[in-house]
């Protein structure tokens, strides 16, 4: 099949990934001539924008989503998180809203599935589901991140520390803040204004 390449200068459209532009037809090209943007192709979907919603289409240029999203995520684990009407949830592959919308929205930076579950939120405050919707970690912190080695780095009364998948307290909550990994086997925490670094610990 011969290879198009389309230049689009009429509207403001993101670069559209090599794996998603090949081996289109004309009329597939054209067609993405009606988006007022593309983003790139991640997770093995393009995020595209027309009339200020958002949707998603496939390596073939296929919309497997309507349209109607106020905001989206690129996929990660096969889950795209989506916001409508303030609400949010997550999407899978097939575009099926598997994790329904009625979560506040969240932070864009970590609303993802990482090791098999998603930060979501309610009231300001923040836990994680899995892929089939089912909270495994109470809604309780006022602040949380993406899992990361098993590991995630949650505030609790005011306080930072660090849970496990299961939602068990592996480093107290007793720091006043907490950076991002300093090694594989090191954690920077802060106590009255001083940094230093304490052991990760190892999580089966």
């Amino acid at each position: 099949m011969k290879k198009i390449i389309v230049f689009i200068t009429a509207i403001s459209v993101g670069l559209l990934s090599a794996r998603c532009m090949k081996n289109r037809t004309t009329q597939t090209d054209d067609s993405l001539l009606k988006y007022d943007k593309i983003e790139a192709y991640q997770g093995g979907f393009s995020a595209v924008k027309l009339n200020g919603k958002w949707g998603f289409i496939d390596a073939t240029a296929n919309e497997i989503t309507p349209l109607k999203y106020d905001n989206i995520a690129a996929f990660h684990e096969g889950m795209a998180y989506v916001e409508l009407n303030n609400k949010s949830g997550f999407i899978d592959a097939t575009g099926k809203e598997v994790i329904p919308l009625i979560y506040d929205p969240a932070d864009f930076s970590s609303s993802f599935f990482s090791e098999g579950l998603a930060l979501v939120s309610k009231n300001e405050k923040y836990g994680y589901v899995n892929k089939n919707g089912k909270i495994i970690i109470p809604i309780i912190y006022k602040l949380a991140n993406a899992f990361e080695d098993g590991l995630a780095k949650v505030v609790l009364n005011g306080k930072w520390g660090m849970i496990n998948k299961n939602g068990e307290t592996i480093i107290p909550f007793e720091y006043d803040d907490m950076a991002s990994f300093f090694s594989k086997d090191k954690i920077m925490v802060m106590i009255n204004n001083k940094w230093f670094v304490i052991d990760k610990p190892k999580v089966n």
